[in-house]
């Protein structure tokens, strides 16, 4: 996310400097967009998970550590940052960014309901295949969680010490 808010600035700054509104400029518009798209994200992910600080296990109500929950917003920050890298979310960012691209060209036209179906489609393709992986990390996550919870305690050296003084 961070490298996509210094690409604006950089886009925004070299518009500036050639004397373009940046309203006017279609590049800084296109990634506006995409900075908004990440941002909207991650504010989708830290409200998901803001109000999650309680298991109710029947009667009980187990209470969520604070270090538990910290442990899993890096994840999802480190989730996030390796989505951003993606080869395959590069490519579908690529082809909505060029639809994007294309549409606002077009705007003025009257066949711009067209371009804008294809970047919508485009848009949605993207979101979804975000919106996959996120799934897939946090149920590989999950799934590593509770094999690790399941998995019985291995022994320290001093548990083996303890028992072998007891046997003696």
């Amino acid at each position: 996310m961070e490298w996509e808010r210094s690409k604006l600035n950089e886009l925004g700054m070299h518009s500036l400097t050639r004397g373009v509104p940046l309203s006017e400029n279609p590049e800084v518009q296109a990634q506006s967009c995409q900075v908004d798209a990440w941002t909207t994200l991650y504010g989708r992910l830290k409200r998901c998970h803001a109000y999650r600080d309680v298991i109710e296990k029947g009667e009980n109500i187990i209470k969520i550590p604070v270090w538990f929950r910290q442990a899993i917003q890096r994840r999802l920050m480190d989730v996030v940052a390796q989505a951003e890298v993606d080869p395959m979310l590069s490519q579908l960012r690529g082809e909505e960014e060029e639809a994007f691209e294309t549409l606002y060209a077009t705007l003025s036209d009257m066949g711009a309901g067209t371009d804008y179906a294809v970047w919508e489609e485009k848009h949605y393709r993207y979101e979804a295949a975000v919106q996959e992986l996120l799934y897939l990390k946090g149920l590989q996550d999950g799934m590593e969680l509770a094999s690790g919870m399941l998995r019985p305690a291995a022994q320290t050296d001093e548990d083996d010490e303890s028992s072998r003084t007891e046997t003696v």
